[in-house]
């Protein structure tokens, strides 16, 4: 949640701060009729660019499962504030954890729901750039924006609440939103260093157990996920 707060206050401050290529700074004590231009100097574009991601990352959200993250990202850039990207994610080295284990102990079943892999398309937008200088060289930067839909595999223990105990994991599939913000650090034009944060919500089933029969119960519930990722970026 903190991570969150942290994102939406500098988007705040940078928005208000934000001035395009073409921008003008009123100044109060010039003459009227002079104009001060701004110039952001965006040395590496993105429009009608194509672009090639690998990511690799880990979930934070999971109560009760450790699991690690890879992706693969397609985008196209129709402007340099505006772009679409296709994502193929998958998890790997996905285990019960600590948290798991002593919930067991204590005699109960904790109910997880793990995302196997996911395929999404989503909107970019990218509208604040800037650049740094550190030990005497410039590093530029974009900081952008995505929401989208997807299409989402997972594997539940809901077996685990019936009579026999089953170990085994049930698969279902289902639609849900996602949606990230991240950070492009330019390395050349062709190029890049990712990182993201992404947030993937969806409605499905939750299992719980009665205490008093051992009997199974369902509802709809809403599941949040979310990850953090660092990956190299190509393009062309």
């Amino acid at each position: 949640m903190k991570v969150l707060l942290s994102f939406f206050l500098l988007a705040g401050v940078f928005s208000s701060l934000y001035a395009a290529e073409d921008s003008v700074y009123d100044f109060e004590w010039m003459d009227a009729d002079k104009e001060i231009y701004v110039l952001q100097n965006r040395k590496y574009r993105k429009a009608s660019s194509v672009s090639f991601s690998a990511m690799a990352g880990k979930n934070i959200s999971s109560k009760f499962i450790d699991q690690n993250i890879g992706s693969f990202r397609l985008g196209y850039y129709f402007s340099e504030d505006w772009g679409l990207e296709f994502n193929y994610s998958l998890s790997f080295n996905q285990s019960e954890n600590n948290t798991a284990a002593g919930v067991l102990e204590q005699g109960a079943v904790p109910f997880y729901r793990r995302i196997d892999e996911y395929k999404s398309i989503s909107v970019l937008y990218s509208p604040f750039y800037g650049k740094f200088n550190t030990f005497n060289k410039i590093y530029y930067v974009d900081w952008y924006f995505s929401a989208g839909i997807a299409s989402i595999d997972t594997s539940d223990n809901r077996n685990r609440f019936a009579v026999s105990n089953d170990s085994s994991l049930t698969q279902a599939s289902q639609g849900g939103a996602v949606w990230g913000t991240g950070l492009l650090f330019h390395l050349s034009q062709s190029w890049s260093i990712r990182f993201e944060f992404n947030g993937i919500h969806f409605q499905t089933d939750r299992f719980r157990e009665d205490r008093n029969s051992s009997e199974q119960f369902s509802s709809k519930q809403w599941f949040h996920n979310y990850d953090m990722s660092l990956g190299i970026n190509f393009r062309i």
